[in-house]
């Protein structure tokens, strides 16, 4: 006789839901932002990470936050885009609502640079 586990894949994924990764590159600042995608009501982010993997110029600045204030969960002080480098951020940030996640460049005029950017959660 076998076990039955009732919990899905897609419960689980609510549960214990898995980080938002984009790659980002020196043409996606042009743009403004880029959408990481949503956190859920409840969750706690855990920390964020800028991984610079090639350094940017053109006084690139990078933030990650949501439409209300684009520094709230990694601030322009908090990385350097011109240099190779991980910087990481212990938030301990929980929304109420379901809330979508942005990589924001707030200034910045490269011509190159590549990045990943990592919101982790509970």
């Amino acid at each position: 006789m076998g076990i039955s586990n009732p919990i899905t894949k897609f419960r689980l994924d609510y549960l214990r839901p898995l980080p938002l990764v984009v790659d980002f590159e020196w043409s996606d600042v042009a743009g403004g932002s880029v959408s990481m995608g949503l956190c859920r009501a409840g969750h706690l982010i855990n920390k964020t990470t800028v991984e610079i993997i090639e350094a940017f110029n053109g006084g690139t600045e990078i933030t990650i936050g949501d439409s209300v204030a684009q520094g709230r969960l990694q601030a322009v002080a908090d990385n350097v885009p011109e240099e190779v480098s991980h910087y990481e951020v212990v938030n301990n940030y929980g929304y109420v609502s379901e809330t979508t996640i942005f990589l924001f460049f707030p200034n910045g005029t490269p011509t190159v640079g590549k990045g990943r950017a990592i919101v982790y959660f509970d």
